[in-house]
């Protein structure tokens, strides 16, 4: 088959394309046109995001159950402030 390069362009969020012959009945195929890598199993060749895991070393941090336990540090956070809070003085903490 050749398509059209139009059928293609950039800009171009979807196009049908269709197999015709003699003979035989028309096949459409409607193919949407992305502008990621779906292949891509990281981070689908979008540049904005990191290229590595989430929770891996450079990747996006997650919560729970990753190395990094963004819940626990904010309960430690709520539980500091509590207490700067309530004694007004960081060595009452001591």
């Amino acid at each position: 088959m050749d398509w059209p390069d139009a059928a293609f362009a950039t800009g171009v969020n979807r196009v049908q394309l269709c197999v015709n012959g003699a003979a035989i009945d028309p096949a459409y195929v409607e193919v949407e046109l992305v502008n990621y890598d779906p292949a891509d199993g990281v981070r689908l060749g979008l540049t904005a995001l990191p290229n590595a895991a989430a929770d891996a070393a450079g990747g996006l941090p997650i919560s729970d159950a990753g190395a990094l336990d963004l819940d626990a540090i904010l309960a430690d956070t709520n539980e500091l402030q509590t207490d700067l809070h309530d004694g007004g003085r960081l060595d009452l903490l001591v």
